[in-house]
């Protein structure tokens, strides 16, 4: 055979050795999360059992994840050099000012998923590292065979990483493991999903064992394509969204593919991060005519309750509400209390109030009368300290939640003192020129909405009402007439488009645009404040204006 011939050979021979480095590496690249969750093909016992055979695939299984390790470090660098490269183009671009606001979110874009990228690959380099040293051990313990083997996995979505291993003499006591820097680790715990153990070194060994690090998983609940709220649940455990109020929509049931069959938490345990979808439909609020017996034309704002009636209240018209009927039947307390109205009824958190305003010696002056439920009697009480107050009524009276407080513009403000029925003076910090009819709660704060350009929350523990930035979907939108459907909260806007309805996000203080109102069959202009329930549906009641509410 001639020199052209042999070198001819050998480079034939020179590139099938390099494609089948390359075709093995690309392998292992790809078939890295199946090695990382089979370690117990090269288990302690595997080795012990079956000798030279498994030691030796066990020496190349090191050897194999100690290839991936290097490769992926250099993946990681060219990771590195990818962010700051498109960091640098960024910068670039925005500092010019002659960019295009396409190229600009196209460049955003790109280096956040190189930075996704770049956190993967420093995620995987980890796990490499980890399970080398884990290979290294266990090799070792195999030369240590009197020992009993101890091996430490972490539980973490789904997954079994190798972590650590100790040699330990039989009935001896394990050493402390340094505790894996991972935010979501819980503990260690003798079987999968157990209870957690306080202290490694009161476990003693008698047998070679696996001990599993638990990791919570991550559960996300998505609506509509986007990433609604998240969960921390231990491993085994289970969800739950009494935590995660959907904002705007009618929630019909969760399931864990898009569109799927409804789950139920209870029956679905977490065992790796899950992700949750909603099924559910955006809330669509309709006003249809609904008819009424009895009283025709009324006024939403003067129906109250005792919390098992409802009632309406305007001077003589006094009505209590046959709910199966929709009839309104007249009324008749055991004491008559001239111009009772429903408009002035307030409560202390316990009993409830009515105020009767009357005129003598050129003052006006005020009756107040407590409502004895079990005789439907209106009983005439005393409250002090309303002498300078010009109009008392019950709708400029609120609560913090623990307090009661009259409101009415910066000389008329109170604060009730329960055991003496006596309304005291009370000054505010920051905003004093208010009423109470607009102060409102979300549940957790409270707030007022004087005007579009004075909104507030209440700072309880210093008694100061603090500037209040809410974000706004549209600029014209401000803060007007605050309802709630026990669930979602509700504001309207009246434009020259009609009355847009909104409702607010809490967690990013978001009023939301959620749809504009056909109020075109109303004869009167629309007001919320006519909005009232009679505990099961809404309606909104504005003298011959009479809807029921859908939602």
């Amino acid at each position: 055979m001639n020199k052209k011939v042999s070198n001819v050979i050998f480079s034939i021979f020179m590139l099938l050795l390099i494609v089948g480095i390359i075709i093995g590496v690309v392998w292992l690249v790809k078939n890295w999360e199946t090695l990382s969750t089979q370690t117990d093909l090269y288990s302690y016992e595997d080795l012990v059992e079956y000798g030279d055979e498994k030691y030796q695939e066990g020496l190349e299984a090191s050897d194999n994840y100690k290839i991936l390790y290097e490769e992926t470090l250099k993946s990681l660098n060219q990771a590195e050099d990818r962010v700051n490269d498109l960091t640098e183009d960024l910068q670039d671009a925005i500092n010019s000012g002659n960019v295009d606001k396409e190229t600009i979110a196209g460049l955003q874009q790109d280096l956040a998923e190189a930075q996704a990228d770049l956190i993967a690959k420093q995620e995987q380099i980890e796990e490499l590292n980890n399970t080398i040293t884990f290979y290294e051990k266990l090799l070792e313990a195999y030369e240590n065979s009197d020992k009993l083997i101890v091996t430490f996995m972490l539980v973490d979505n789904g997954k079994e990483i190798p972590y650590d291993v100790q040699a330990v003499e039989p009935s001896a006591y394990l050493s402390a493991v340094m505790t894996p820097e991972k935010d979501d680790f819980e503990g260690w715990s003798l079987t999968k999903g157990g209870e957690l153990i306080n202290d490694l070194t009161t476990i003693q060994v008698t047998e070679n064992m696996t001990i599993y690090g638990m990791c919570t998983n991550t559960v996300t609940f998505m609506v509509n394509g986007e990433e609604y709220a998240t969960q921390e649940v231990s491993y085994g455990k289970y969800a739950t969204d009494d935590e995660v109020s959907l904002t705007g929509y009618t929630l019909e049931g969760w399931s864990l593919i898009e569109n799927g069959e409804t789950i139920t938490f209870n029956t679905t345990p977490i065992i790796k991060d899950t992700t949750f979808y909603a099924q559910c439909s955006k809330k669509n609020i309709s006003f249809e005519p609904y008819s009424w017996n009895g009283l025709t034309e009324f006024f939403g704002d003067y129906v109250w309750t005792d919390g098992q009636n409802v009632y309406y209240s305007f001077g003589p018209e006094q009505y209590v509400l046959n709910k199966e009927t929709s009839t309104w039947e007249e009324k008749n307390w055991s004491e008559y209390i001239p111009n009772l109205s429903g408009i002035d009824m307030w409560t202390d958190g316990q009993n409830l109030y009515g105020v009767d305003g009357y005129i003598f010696d050129n003052k006006l002056c005020y009756n107040h009368y407590v409502l004895n439920k079990s005789t439907s009697t209106w009983e005439q009480t005393v409250f002090y300290g309303l002498d300078n107050a010009s109009s008392f009524s019950g709708i400029n009276i609120w609560t913090d939640g623990q307090n009661v407080y009259y409101s009415y513009g910066p000389s008329e403000q109170y604060v009730l003192n329960k055991e003496t029925s006596t309304w005291e003076a009370k000054i505010w910090n920051g905003f004093t020129d208010f009423a109470g009819s607009d102060v409102w709660t979300d549940g957790q704060n409270i707030y007022c909405s004087e005007s579009k350009d004075n909104q507030y929350v209440l700072n309880k523990e210093t008694s100061t009402w603090e500037e209040k930035n809410w974000i706004f979907e549209k600029d014209r939108f401000y803060i007007y007439g605050v309802w709630t459907d026990g669930q979602d909260i509700f504001s309207f806007s009246n434009t020259i488009n009609g009355t847009e309805c909104y409702v607010l996000e809490k967690q990013t203080s978001t009023w939301k645009f959620l749809l504009t109102l056909n109020l075109e069959n109303m004869d009167y202009a629309f007001s919320p404040e006519y909005i009232w329930s009679d505990g099961t549906n809404y309606f909104y009641s504005q003298q011959s204006d009479q809807f029921i509410l859908k939602i």
